[in-house]
């Protein structure tokens, strides 16, 4: 332990904690205690320091991971559903439907090493490529090459905090290549020439519009604990928000605070919302995109995956380099996100993230962007698709 620490038995570490527990609670009173836990307490641990913490010190201090880790799947999820947790289940990976027989067999896996993180989860989803070979499809978007990566068909090497970024040129990918749509907002239409990859009656059943005004950072500085310590300008920190987060930043369509005359006009602002949706996804052209999303990392494709592509026209043999005799070879990045956009819009796609997702600033947009793919695709509440905060 390079000197600071020393072996010492239980009972002596036990009368040790103690005896600081007790001179700390008698010399600064209950709050100079604090519990901080996590998601790898059982019921029953969790009830007995809650017990201590609450009823026995009579302090509030306690807190845990779980709460923070989810806090941004519960805002993504409220603002996208208005219910706080995932539409879906763990059988979607892998027990099929009684009816169809179907289970998901498409994956997105961003910013997630599900292999050590979840490794039971991985195991279902490795069993799922070992039973459909390549017709399922595992992407993994992570800036790491980790064990995850062993039954991916497509490494993607995401540097950080890229995800609304990169869902958004997902999207951009989904709408205007494969869909080929055009949106016109003044006029309120939008048509694609490859109508089936844009569920639109998916959309008018169950989707509105919230159109940003705009959006900029906002700092406050907070004080958090003067009125229980004396540590002053210690308790003192600016934190980070965001005008996106207010309501009064948007436009509605259809809003339910305007009256309208008729259904005809209700659906004509909902076709205006929804060419404005559009609109905002055109400047995330892949080309441009691609730099910023993976600097100068180039993506992976399995090289058998790759030559099977190449033998059917869907690669070209100058998208992919495959020299060598790795299992994975380099990609076209713009090909790359192209293939990854197509599997996604044609499969049934589980988009898993753990987090690598929620624990950021941007962890609630992020959310809203891989439901909003998943949302034009129609693939939200059909069996086998949809998403997954591990």
């Amino acid at each position: 332990y390079g000197g600071n620490y020393v072996e010492v038995d239980w009972d002596t570490a036990v009368k040790f904690f103690t005896a600081i527990f007790k001179y700390a609670l008698q010399k600064y009173g209950p709050h100079s205690f604090a519990y901080y836990g996590s998601g790898q307490l059982g019921t029953e641990e969790s009830y007995v320091i809650n017990k201590l913490t609450k009823g026995g010190i009579h302090t509030n201090n306690l807190d845990g991971n779980p709460r923070m880790c989810m806090v941004s799947a519960v805002g993504g999820y409220i603002t996208s559903f208005g219910a706080d947790e995932p539409e879906t289940s763990y059988d979607l990976i892998d027990v099929p439907e009684p009816e169809t027989g179907v289970h998901a067999d498409t994956f997105l896996l961003i910013g997630t090493n599900t292999a050590e993180a979840h490794p039971i989860v991985f195991g279902r989803i490795a069993r799922v490529k070992e039973k459909l070979g390549d017709k399922a499809k595992i992407i993994l978007a992570d800036p790491r090459k980790t064990r995850t990566g062993v039954v991916s068909d497509l490494w993607l090497p995401l540097r950080w905090s890229m995800d609304v970024a990169f869902m958004n040129t997902l999207i951009h990918i989904l709408l205007f290549r494969l869909a080929k749509c055009k949106a016109d907002p003044t006029t309120g239409k939008v048509e694609c020439e490859n109508p089936e990859y844009i569920d639109i009656t998916w959309l008018k059943r169950h989707a509105d519009f919230a159109i940003l005004k705009q959006s900029q950072k906002t700092w406050a500085l907070k004080d958090y604990n003067t009125k229980y310590n004396n540590l002053d300008d210690l308790n003192k920190v600016w934190d980070m928000g965001t005008t996106a987060s207010v309501n009064s930043n948007y436009s509605f369509y259809p809003s339910l605070g305007k009256k309208y005359a008729s259904e005809d006009e209700i659906e004509k602002d909902w076709w205006k919302g929804f060419a404005l949706f559009v609109k905002f996804f055109e400047t995330y052209k892949p080309e441009v995109m691609v730099k910023i999303l993976f600097g100068d990392e180039k993506p992976l494709i399995k090289r058998t995956l790759a030559q099977k592509l190449i033998a059917s026209g869907e690669l070209s043999p100058t998208d992919v380099n495959l020299s060598g005799t790795d299992p994975f070879v380099e990609i076209d990045p713009v090909k790359a996100m192209e293939l990854a956009a197509k599997w996604l819009a044609e499969g049934r796609p589980l988009i898993v993230w753990t987090m690598g997702i929620n624990q950021k600033i941007q962890g609630v947009h992020s959310i809203n962007a891989i439901i909003d793919f998943l949302a034009l695709t129609g693939k939200i509440g059909k069996y086998g698709s949809g998403t997954l905060s591990l």
